[in-house]
């Protein structure tokens, strides 16, 4: 009897309660990620047009769009949280002043990198794998604006994303069950960094294209679904949002300094 209410005990107390998954209503919820995820594709559109008939390098104006779009999705995610729940808001707040918010955040950070280390050692036999075309475009335009790219890819992304992809998506869909929300949200966390003009056939028409660009595209895949899911996996194991945010922009972070080191 006492090692059955142990285990009992031992899997309800497996993922904490977050702040977030506990406090914001489901409404919320699907909002932030609605607002993250289409929000995000809206404003590009929106963004872009100012940019129609420029004679700016492409990749400064993808610097640039990046710059806008993410500071202003965050900015509205944020808000979101703040005003709609405002003592939730100061309570995660509260999470980046604690010191074990970044031991939690390296942990999940090193993790990330041997993932990628991993992997890329059991792709090294392919000739033609590298870079996906989301890894390419942040190469560009970090080197067509460093100092502008520095603020969207360290600390824009990875707050917007962690606010729709964890606690929009992941707790939206795994309130009670949290691996489903972890595997949910990091299967499109992935797909978020896929390009798909290269599978759908639409590249085929650009001078250059090959078959290798959509099969390298394709592996590259797990690499962003495995990274989403240590991300929630540490959220959620944490009960931190912060946790992830943190980890997510050392991640970047190390994306930013590599580019220049290459």
């Amino acid at each position: 009897m006492e090692i059955l209410e142990k285990n009992e005990k031992t899997k309800r107390v497996f993922y904490p309660q977050s702040i977030l998954n506990q406090e914001l209503p489901l409404w919320l919820k699907w909002t932030l990620f609605a607002v993250g995820f289409a929000g995000l594709q809206l404003l590009s559109l929106v963004f872009s047009v100012f940019f129609l008939n420029s004679t700016l390098d492409m990749n400064l104006i993808n610097s640039i769009l990046m710059f806008s779009v993410y500071l202003v999705a965050a900015v509205i995610v944020v808000l979101l949280v703040f005003f709609l729940r405002k003592q939730t808001f100061l309570k995660c707040l509260k999470e980046f002043t604690q010191l074990k918010t970044y031991g939690f955040a390296l942990a999940v950070f090193g993790a990330m990198v041997v993932l990628n280390y991993i992997i890329n050692l059991l792709y090294l036999p392919i000739p033609f794998y590298g870079d996906n075309n989301n890894q390419e475009s942040v190469v560009a335009t970090t080197m067509a604006a460093p100092a502008l790219m520095f603020f969207p890819l360290a600390i824009f992304a990875p707050l917007l994303e962690e606010l729709t992809y964890r606690a929009g998506l992941m707790d939206a869909i795994g309130s009670k069950n949290r691996t489903l929300g972890i595997l949910c949200s990091a299967l499109i966390f992935g797909l978020i960094h896929f390009d798909w003009t290269t599978i759908l056939g639409v590249a085929a028409q650009l001078e250059g294209y090959t078959k290798e660009m959509a099969i390298n595209e394709l592996l590259n895949l797990p690499s962003y679904i495995l990274s989403g899911a240590l991300l929630g996996f540490a959220y959620a194991k944490t009960g931190r949002i912060s946790t992830s945010i943190v980890g997510h922009s050392l991640n970047n972070l190390l994306s930013f300094v590599s580019v220049f080191l290459a």
